[in-house]
Order: structure tokens, then C-alpha cells, then sequence
């Protein structure tokens, strides 16, 4: 291959895959929402990189803030459906 793909958009990478431009790289959450996904074939698994989870922090007293208190909520609410 004489040049390569970089992107930072998921939708482009995935096409990229698909259309057999070579190897890419999807964050699993993101692999399991392909409709598709079983077309995918995993290669290198023994190196495949782990994240570690994200972490959400804010100011002491913002927590009295409506809006801060109603975006917590919202993220715990998505967290625990995944």
C-alpha cells in the first residue's frame, strides 16, 4: 500500500475497513454498534490496547447547580445501559 488512512472519524474509518482499504482500529463500543459487525475480523487481539475508564470531576459546590447535578444524572443513566 502506497499511503495510508488517518482519520478521526469513526464513520470514515469503518468505511475504510470495509472497502478493504486495510487494517483499522474501532473503539469497541463502537464495533458492537456496526450493523455489519460480523464482517469484521479481529486480528492482533493479543496487543490490542485497553483504556482505562473515564472519570468525571467537578467543583465541591457546583454539585448544587441544577444544570451540573442534571448532566450527572443523565451520564449515570447512559453509563449503567451500557
Amino acid at each position: 500500500m502506497s499511503g495510508q488512512l488517518i482519520s478521526n472519524d469513526i464513520d470514515v474509518m469503518a468505511d475504510g475497513i470495509r472497502n478493504g482499504l486495510g487494517i483499522g482500529r474501532l473503539f469497541e463500543p463502537i464495533y458492537q454498534l456496526q450493523p455489519d459487525k460480523e464482517k469484521f475480523i479481529p486480528v492482533m487481539e493479543p496487543y490490542w490496547k485497553t483504556y482505562p475508564p473515564v472519570y468525571l470531576y467537578y467543583p465541591k459546590n457546583s454539585g448544587k447547580s441544577k444544570r451540573v447535578k442534571t448532566l450527572v444524572d443523565f451520564l449515570i443513566k447512559r453509563a449503567e445501559h451500557e
